[in-house]
């Protein structure tokens, strides 16, 4: 196609040449109406020439950089899907794997076409349902973003910053309020030797639990007590399901009495 516009190019400009010669002699050797007009006719031609090799010029280089830019449309589209480090596979209705890049093929497996989702990551599988979800796979952390017209999941690894976030959170200063409850109840019955070994025993108790986890504690009152902590040990507290009740109710049993706490949480 384009030999051919080159080709009627090369006609038109050549007749251009021509015209423009006869023109200039029937102007020169006699100027009749007759001359004028076939001058003025062939005149309409060269500048109908001129018009049609300039449009084609100015397509000839637009075509040209359409075609630059869509070879490196898909240059760039190449190295994204296979360099740039977002995990992309696609599947199909059966939800097996039919194509993943080179990263999805490093982290998760490198032979993977063909097998199912749910044989890759049973966590990923179980919210195909959803759109975009994080997702934790092995000891990372991705956000996914599911397309699920086009049966294809991008995962972006965001490790780093919930790392980041967490140990920000971790450090949060939580502040705790720690009260024996029925303490005078509790020794009522008590002699002053045994309230004061009592009391004893329940303060080295509580002391002693909450120095090991690096809790700040301060005993500002008979029975009560000032807490502060950050975060992460507060979790640790939820996680040992604040063992501490047990160990009072332990120590409350030895001298026969029933001794209760509460602890007030500010988080």
């Amino acid at each position: 196609m384009e030999k051919n516009h080159q080709y009627k190019l090369m006609v038109f400009l050549t007749v251009d040449i021509v015209g423009m010669i006869v023109l200039m002699i029937f102007l020169g050797l006699d100027f009749s109406l007759d001359k004028l007009i076939l001058s003025f006719i062939i005149f309409l031609l060269m500048v109908g020439h001129l018009v049609y090799a300039y449009r084609y010029y100015r397509h000839k280089r637009s075509t040209k950089d359409l075609e630059k830019i869509g070879y490196h449309i898909k240059k760039v589209g190449n190295y994204t899907f296979n360099h740039f480090p977002v995990l992309t596979m696609v599947y199909n209705d059966r939800f097996e794997i039919i194509w993943a890049n080179y990263y999805a093929k490093q982290f998760l497996a490198d032979k993977m076409i063909g097998r199912k989702i749910i044989d890759i990551d049973q966590k990923l599988y179980e919210k195909m349902s959803l759109r975009r979800y994080s997702c934790e796979i092995k000891d990372k952390i991705f956000d996914v973003y599911h397309h699920i017209e086009l049966k294809t999941l991008y995962l972006v690894d965001i490790t780093e910053r919930e790392r980041k976030i967490r140990k920000f959170e971790e450090k949060r200063i939580v502040l705790g309020y720690l009260v024996l409850d029925n303490l005078s109840e509790a020794v009522s019955d008590f002699t002053d030797q045994k309230r004061f070994l009592f009391i004893g025993r329940i303060h080295s108790t509580i002391m002693n639990y909450m120095n090991d986890r690096g809790i700040l504690i301060k005993n500002f009152a008979e029975g009560k007590y000032l807490l502060m902590m950050e975060q992460w040990q507060l979790n640790q507290l939820i996680q040992d399901k604040f063992s501490i009740l047990n160990k009072i109710h332990q120590e409350s049993d030895q001298f026969d009495t029933n001794l209760t706490i509460s602890i007030g949480i500010a988080t």
